[in-house]
């Protein structure tokens, strides 16, 4: 935690100590839930940084389908915004599992989900071998069913060494599951024909941004199909999902700038926002960073500085280092001087004072990352509310 949470934070937790209550952490959100739900804490009080720590397909899982279809599920994915959990009443939980530190082989699902295996998190494995390794371990751990991302090649390198069941979707590979006739309605907005095996069984449009989601959605597509709910029910909730907090989040206007927040923080994610904001028809985009973590910086450091010549203008703020040290030999600085019209700026103040000194009107202007950059956006808009 920054300054900021901690005085917040810090008080409350010595509160419930005094009580003589358990303080459980740090862990994510599933562990916590999995030790209530299992009897090993009594009640739990969670107190996390709200950076938003959302995954699209756990939200499309729970309110674009389970709520929408009345399965009393819980959902639990640790952010804000309308999208980022939900308790219901039944037996049933989905859960957005984090493969950081290999906190998702804490868990064992009946049913799982792989939509990619990037590289990421290499500060904490060392090499894509283990990182692979890892999804493995998850995977073998499912006790029925895996669905995975047959146009991942990542993924299927996993996928084919288990002795699992495992159902496939995708795209541009032949999947169980598969998109066809797929089409853009509007600018950056998709719609396609759910194929099942052999035979197109139904229509799905999506009410959320970005070529990206259509991998979300058949995701959802298949593992609600396999537990039984209709075509009908999946198409009507992707119709009725809009959205989650910190993915692709509308914050307001400054000078006319539409102003946008996106959890994005791995090159891979920055590309497919980037991507998605540059198709939506905007005079100009503008990008402001926050790199977080200066070894996935430092190591990805090539694919950053390509993803952020996207954008016309990339505004670019110092790394956030969160859990680790500083490291003098990678800077923000040797980013923008790679990335041809860049602006460099000290702080988030900096940043949001840049964009309301040079946005206008036709502009979208995006801030990127999953630490505190989210606070830039609500500094350029919060003379406008």
């Amino acid at each position: 935690f920054g300054n900021e949470e901690a005085t917040i934070i810090q008080p409350a937790i010595d509160r419930l100590l005094a009580e003589g209550n358990q303080v459980i952490g740090p862990c994510p959100a599933d562990t916590v839930f999995l030790k209530a739900r299992s009897g090993e804490v009594g009640g739990v009080v969670f107190l996390y940084h709200d950076q938003g720590n959302i995954a699209m397909k756990s939200c499309f899982f729970g309110d674009g389908v389970l709520i929408y279809t009345g399965i009393p599920a819980n959902v639990v994915s640790v952010g804000h915004g309308p999208a980022y959990g939900k308790a219901g009443k039944g037996d049933d939980i989905v859960i957005e599992a984090c493969e950081f530190s290999e906190t998702f082989l804490k868990l064992t699902p009946y049913l799982s989900v792989v939509l990619n295996i990037d590289n990421d998190h290499l500060d904490y494995y060392g090499s894509m071998g283990e990182l692979k390794f890892a999804f493995k371990r998850f995977a073998l751990m499912t006790q029925f069913m895996i669905f995975a991302n047959a146009d991942d090649k990542n993924t299927m390198d996993v996928m084919y060494t288990l002795d699992r069941r495992v159902r496939t979707f995708g795209i541009n590979n032949d999947g169980d599951y598969q998109a066809v006739n797929v089409q853009e309605y509007k600018p950056g907005f998709f719609e396609f024909d759910l194929k099942e095996w052999s035979k197109v069984t139904g229509h799905i449009r999506l009410a959320v941004p970005g070529r990206h989601n259509i991998y979300n959605a058949l995701a959802m597509c298949a593992v609600c199909r396999f537990v039984g709910l209709t075509v009908e029910q999946c198409a009507a909730a992707a119709a009725s999902f809009k959205g989650a907090g910190r993915r692709f989040e509308v914050y307001g206007e400054c000078n006319g700038a539409v102003v946008v927040d996106d959890y994005a923080h791995h090159p891979t994610e920055l590309r497919a926002t980037l991507t998605t904001a540059k198709e939506l028809g905007y005079k100009r985009l503008i990008a402001v960073h926050q790199p977080f973590t200066y070894s996935r910086t430092k190591m990805l450091f090539n694919d950053f500085v390509d993803v952020l010549k996207i954008p016309d203008i990339a505004v670019i703020t110092p790394i956030m280092g969160s859990r680790e040290p500083n490291d003098p030999s990678i800077t923000s600085a040797k980013l923008a001087a790679q990335i041809p019209g860049s602006v460099l700026v000290d702080s988030l103040e900096a940043a949001a004072d840049w964009v309301k000194q040079n946005a206008r009107e036709g502009d979208l202007v995006i801030t990127l990352g999953c630490g505190d950059i989210y606070k830039a956006s609500k500094m350029m808009v919060a003379d406008k509310k």
